[in-house]
């Protein structure tokens, strides 16, 4: 499995960490601790993470929702 690790502005809840702290250092999304995140993209207000079997996952406003 590989390790999802965000950092920067948290403002809106975009980096899935429950908090709208901004964040220095890299932290674990706990949520997608078990998917293989093979690609990340980052927006101002929101990310998104794709998993190898390519389900999207999108982080914003404190929600971490899956697209399959």
């Amino acid at each position: 499995s590989s390790i999802g690790l965000l950092l920067g502005k948290g403002k809106y809840g975009q980096l899935g960490h429950g908090s709208i702290d901004n964040e220095i250092r890299p932290l674990q999304v706990k949520a997608l601790a078990d998917q293989m995140i093979i690609q990340v993209v980052c927006g101002g207000d929101h990310t998104l993470a794709v998993n190898n079997d390519g389900e999207i996952f999108a982080v914003n406003y404190y929600q971490i929702c899956r697209f399959v």
